[in-house]
């Protein structure tokens, strides 16, 4: 007879640790990302392939995206974000990923990429050739904006000068 502190036979780990793995999967992690916060936050020692199998086991995929979310939705979400956010900054795999999070949306990178260069193309040159437009700000009056600006050289180091 095993002990009971065997981790195979504790039946209730499997239950929470597919909640955590799910959870983080949702939040669009990758599989080693996934691997990691559960052994620093939850001392869940796993390698990268069981993760693969536990994901596949709960019909998680990343892969294709076959119902993707109907085009006006993705298309009003790509405007809204270019225009209230920092959006124009962001490229088309950082923007695939802030929809799917935000909006909780199905949506490839090839849809948003393609969405980006009918609607942003002057957006989508300046990142190719690395030169971003500085960003204006309006404001109604004095002291209604305060823009702190972040020096990152040695953050290499554990040093951040704001």
């Amino acid at each position: 007879m095993l002990p009971t502190y065997t981790p195979a036979l504790d039946k209730n780990v499997g239950v929470n640790r597919d909640n955590l793995i799910r959870s983080y999967f949702l939040q669009g992690f990758t599989n080693a990302e996934i691997v990691g916060f559960l052994a620093l936050h939850h001392g869940i020692i796993l390698s990268v392939r069981t993760v693969k199998r536990i994901l596949k086991r709960l019909r998680l995929r990343r892969a294709k995206c076959n119902n993707e979310s109907p085009l006006e939705e993705i298309v009003s979400a790509i405007l809204e974000e270019l225009e209230n956010s920092c959006g124009s900054f962001m490229g088309y795999c950082q923007l695939t990923r802030h929809l799917r999070q935000k909006y909780n949306m199905q949506v490839t990178r090839d849809t948003v990429m393609k969405f980006l260069r009918i609607i942003d193309p002057e957006g989508v040159e300046c990142r190719k050739r690395r030169r971003l437009k500085r960003r204006r700000y309006i404001t109604p009056g004095p002291n209604f904006l305060w823009h702190v600006d972040g020096w990152d050289k040695l953050a290499h180091f554990g040093i951040f000068i704001h």
